[in-house]
């Protein structure tokens, strides 16, 4: 069975902002992490989604074998399928800030 590893929580900047190494052991070129995360409604989640495109551009330098997928979603719901298409693309990591908690 194939084991995945998802990252789960509100610090987004350390998930993926840690430009030596990422949380995830993804040394094999080739693997996808997606990242699925509230959209810019307010100025928090501006900054946010900002933050999380500049760091995605730095990850990239950093790991040009491994491709970033940003999803942004509007509402509970649009995250659920969001993260339901990533999941079906086959990526190998997800870093996830919750649009609502349960």
């Amino acid at each position: 069975m194939e084991k995945r590893t998802f990252l789960k929580g509100g610090a987004i900047a350390l998930a993926v902002g840690a430009v030596g190494r990422p949380k995830v052991s993804l040394a094999a070129g080739g693997k996808t992490i997606g990242i699925s995360i509230p959209a810019a409604t307010h100025g928090w989640t501006g900054g946010l989604n900002f933050q999380t495109k500049r760091t995605v551009e730095h990850m990239k330098k950093a790991f040009p074998d491994i491709e970033f997928v940003v999803a942004a979603a509007n509402d509970a719901s649009k995250q659920v399928n969001d993260v339901e298409d990533l999941v079906a693309r086959g990526i190998d990591a997800l870093v996830i800030l919750p649009f609502e908690c349960p």
